[in-house]
């Protein structure tokens, strides 16, 4: 099985600024990862607005160390917007459907400490993982979650 996570790709590839990449960018080098051939990727979608609120109001000593969240937060700071893969979520569902491609919902707000493990903002995170599950099991698409668990230290 080979696998993939966009957003990396996407910031390397386009060669913009984070805040300069559209939606249409994102979901473009998502869909070219899906025309290549992968089984599965890691998409960062429950990492919300909500979540995003939750990180601020609850300061942690790791802030985030998920690669794909930390993009993806940046991302929605700058554009004060919500999260393009969450709020397209069904643009995302499609695309899985077309190329027969399981979704790894990422981990975007794992913690990377002790001291950030099972916070509000894991919590929320996880809580908006499951009701995306469930949306991708509605049509038919494979689904894995990463983590809880995976921890830098």
């Amino acid at each position: 099985m080979l696998g993939t996570v966009p957003m990396y790709d996407a910031v390397a590839k386009l060669g913009k600024n984070i805040k300069d990449m559209s939606v249409d960018d994102l979901f473009r080098v998502t869909e070219e990862h899906m025309i290549d051939g992968i089984d599965f990727l890691t998409i960062h979608a429950g990492l919300n607005r909500t979540c995003v609120e939750r990180v601020q109001k609850n300061p942690r000593l790791t802030h985030i160390v998920s690669r794909g969240g930390s993009i993806l937060y940046e991302w929605m700071l700058k554009n004060d917007k919500e999260n393009p893969f969450y709020e397209n979520y069904d643009r995302l569902l499609e695309l899985c459907k077309k190329y027969d491609v399981t979704l790894s919902l990422g981990d975007g707000l794992r913690p990377g400490s002790i001291k950030d493990s099972t916070d509000a903002p894991q919590i929320q995170e996880l809580l908006i993982l499951g009701e995306l599950t469930k949306a991708a099991w509605a049509e038919n698409i494979q689904v894995m979650i990463e983590g809880p668990g995976t921890c830098s230290s």
